[in-house]
């Protein structure tokens, strides 16, 4: 789940969380208001508050309205927690980066879009990708100049539907601007086109459609992404859209863990070393009480792993007997 403030206007908050997961798998698959929302608070008072204690109430709320959907209207569902997340899922709506020339916001950072539950209330038909049937595409690593997929609309109604598939938002990648701001922009060159200009899905059926994504030469290390849609002609009935997302290159090729800094291809370089400096040992990670994993901070600066969150009072020290070297326990704060 991702967070966004109330009106969609302002740009989702920092702390909200990123993906895809390792497997490249896509979440978070949502996205609820959860930034400045003014909310309950003590003395039998209210606040600005923000985080997932905010947007999660919001996404129960609207499961729960979508159940009572399925239960009023009869649908007959197998799985109705499935149906909910998919329902959601495709009836949320994508969220534009109003600070980056409205362009869309990442699929890796917002998944399918803005919870809309007004239109999840309204649908009968659900849009699904691959032998898991989710609702979410997801094409893996080593994209080619052209990847083929099948989506399958299947109506849980008593009246067909029909829609007019559309990549109306286009194909984007991921760039970082020279301020070191990182967001999606359009992938020139790349297109998604169908192999039907509209489908109708039966009551009670189902119908298929034929996408391909073209992609230009590009360098690897890139993301393509973005969402395919489905316009709804029947009226009544909302449209559609499933989010996409494939990495142009091998995932598996970067290394999870540098290279010790004393050889050549590190991506953390070797530090200056001070020999005025008791504590500076000149490498990045190794102090007087031990070494620690390190990570890049959101100012450049490289900290160890976690820094931000304990302080140097608060850490157990502990020595190996019979040896120099020292473990480092820190007490996390809460």
């Amino acid at each position: 789940m991702s967070i966004l403030s109330p009106n969609g206007r302002i740009p989702l908050p920092v702390f909200s969380s990123w993906g895809p997961t390792s497997s490249l798998e896509l979440k978070p698959e949502l996205a609820a208001p959860g930034g400045n929302v003014y909310s309950l608070a003590g003395d039998n008072g209210y606040e600005f508050m923000s985080g997932t204690s905010m947007a999660t109430p919001f996404v129960s709320g609207a499961a729960a309205i979508v159940k009572q959907y399925v239960q009023e209207t009869g649908l007959e569902v197998d799985n109705v927690p499935e149906f909910i997340r998919k329902n959601l899922m495709n009836t949320a709506a994508p969220v534009m980066n109003t600070a980056q020339n409205n362009y869309l916001y990442s699929v890796r950072q917002v998944g399918a879009g803005l919870i809309n539950v007004e239109a999840a209330v309204s649908n009968t038909v659900l849009a699904t990708y691959g032998k898991q049937e989710k609702a979410a595409i997801e094409l893996g690593d080593q994209l080619g100049t052209a990847t083929s997929g099948v989506i399958t609309l299947k109506n849980y109604g008593n009246a067909a539907v029909t829609y007019t598939p559309n990549n109306d938002y286009g194909v984007f990648t991921d760039y970082t601007d020279v301020d070191d701001t990182y967001y999606d922009v359009p992938l020139e060159g790349a297109s998604v086109t169908f192999d039907k200009d509209t489908v109708t899905v039966p009551a009670g059926g189902a119908a298929t459609v034929t996408f391909t994504l073209t992609l230009p030469e590009n360098p690897n290390g890139s993301w393509a992404e973005g969402y395919i849609g489905f316009t709804a002609n029947t009226e009544g009935a909302p449209s559609l859209s499933m989010p996409f997302m494939g990495f142009i290159g091998d995932w598996d090729a970067e290394p999870i863990i540098d290279a010790p800094e004393w050889e050549d291809n590190t991506v953390l370089p070797r530090r200056g070393y001070d020999e005025s400096n008791p504590d500076d040992y000149g490498y990045y990670g190794y102090f007087m009480h031990g070494t620690s994993l390190m990570s890049v901070a959101a100012d450049g600066n490289i900290e160890p792993l976690g820094a931000y969150y304990f302080e140097k009072e608060s850490a157990i020290f502990w020595r190996a007997p019979g040896t120099a070297d020292h473990c480092h326990f820190p007490q996390w704060r809460q």
